[in-house]
């Protein structure tokens, strides 16, 4: 009988986690999406005081400086010079990949598990100068929100 209740346990939990997946995979192409919808968005150089601006990213892109309480923990706050800069630099990275292509596609969505951190991966198929290229995008799920860690 325990193995029984076991067995229906440890099968109830393989589709709670398989069910969970999808809407996750879900989620994270929607955030990509506006990440993408943002960097288009942003006023070429020579507005705004010749400042590009990338504020709205910043509630998407993880925090990765130096203060160790909140690497990795947190997003990023543009209020803060360090924050600021590493979502300037993210947006200008992906708002000039966009500038450089066409289209893109989504090729494959991919979660790994790295200890407790959970690492939902997109990957995306372009042309860049008629060759057929591909980048990764990958979020980490911190408190409940998809956070953007890394682009290659």
């Amino acid at each position: 009988m325990k193995s029984l209740i076991f067995t229906i346990l440890i099968t109830g939990c393989v589709f709670m986690a398989k069910a969970q997946q999808p809407s996750d995979s879900l989620e994270v192409e929607a955030i990509l999406e506006e990440i993408f919808t943002v960097c288009n968005s942003v006023s070429p150089e020579g507005e705004n005081s010749g400042m590009v601006i990338f504020e709205r990213l910043s509630k998407y892109i993880l925090y990765s400086g130096s203060e160790i309480s909140r690497k990795d923990k947190t997003a990023c706050d543009y209020n803060k010079a360090e924050d600021h800069k590493i979502v300037d630099e993210t947006g200008k990275k992906i708002k000039s990949w966009l500038d450089n292509i066409q289209s893109y596609k989504k090729v494959k969505y991919s979660l790994k598990k790295e200890g407790s951190v959970s690492k939902h991966i997109i990957l995306l198929s372009y042309q860049l100068d008629k060759t057929d290229k591909e980048i990764s995008f990958t979020f980490l799920k911190i408190n409940n929100l998809f956070l953007l860690s890394e682009m290659k």
